[in-house]
């Protein structure tokens, strides 16, 4: 198997606790990681968060792009959407678009 990453379009501790399982980094909005962190200044209920190892390792607040196994990906942050980190992840080449939660 090659290499493995995780690319969160909201929190997700089921997620990030199979991607830590598997040993992949996990990308993901700042706001995701706050969250997942328990963070209390961030709007909402003040979670217990979660095992530091399950924390995103690589954040963006607008957008990101990434280039993987030829591949152009283009995250970008949502405003006003299902939470705070939500994100939609656009696979340029494969003209594929991964909404998450903003897909309701």
């Amino acid at each position: 198997m090659g290499e493995i990453y995780a690319l969160l379009s909201a929190a997700s501790f089921g997620v990030a606790g199979a991607a830590v399982a598997k040993g992949a980094p996990i990308f993901a909005h700042t706001n995701v990681r706050r969250r997942m962190a328990g963070d209390p200044t961030i709007a909402g209920k003040k979670g217990e968060g979660t095992a530091k190892a399950a924390l995103p390792v690589v954040t963006f607040t607008d957008a990101v792009n990434l280039y993987w196994n030829g591949e152009n990906i283009r995250v970008f942050h949502v405003d006003a959407a299902h939470t705070d980190g939500d994100a939609i992840i656009h696979f340029s080449n494969a003209n594929v678009v991964h909404m998450g939660d903003n897909f309701f």
